[in-house]
């Protein structure tokens, strides 16, 4: 069975950037405001994610192993891994976007906990998109696949690689959840 994609939760509790020293401080505001934006694209991205998750099972969980006929199963769910395709792909673009902006605010002048938590942010985000282009990449390659054997070895390399990657985004989203939590006089949320 294929990894499930999901979103995970703790991207979307995400506490704004807000110093104890330096209220007022233009960097500071201009941090805040990056990343209420990069917030923004990694909200969307949960409302896209569940659905993502829910329709990768579908057409490429369990069920797949009751197939019988591939091409006919991939002709049937043509629209289905279209919009697949396209979500992974909203995914990544969002995750992309945030990235940016937090890798923006990790250079500005504010404290160096903020500044270390937003570069973590942005890696952590760059590794998710990597993991949903990854997904767009694997889904149109197993629509184009026509080679059982092959699908099924794509299938778990895919588990592999994709499982690598979502467990090194996870691992940078710890660290900065506990600089956040051993600094708290650096973070407050708005």
């Amino acid at each position: 069975m294929l990894t499930k994609y999901y979103y995970p939760k703790t991207l979307i509790i995400l506490a704004i950037a807000a110093f104890a020293f330096g209220c007022g401080n233009q960097a500071v505001e201009e941090a805040n405001k990056l990343v209420d934006e990069g917030n923004s694209f990694i909200i969307k991205n949960g409302e896209i994610a569940t659905k993502t998750g829910n329709l990768f099972d579908e057409l490429v969980g369990d069920n797949v192993t009751k197939v019988e006929d591939f091409v006919e199963y991939k002709q049937t769910n043509k629209a289905k891994f279209d919009e697949l395709i396209s979500l992974a792909g909203q995914l990544e673009k969002n995750s992309q976007d945030a990235a940016a902006k937090f890798d923006a605010a990790s250079k500005l002048d504010t404290s160096a906990k903020v500044k270390e938590y937003n570069g973590l942010k942005a890696q952590e985000l760059k590794k998710r998109a990597e993991a949903q282009k990854m997904m767009q990449t694997f889904v149109k390659g197993f629509v184009a696949e026509t080679d059982v054997e092959k699908m099924d070895a794509a299938i778990g390399d895919y588990n592999t690689k994709s499982a690598a990657i979502v467990k090194e985004a996870n691992d940078i989203a710890a660290k900065g959840e506990k600089l956040m939590k051993d600094n708290p006089s650096d973070f407050k949320s708005n």
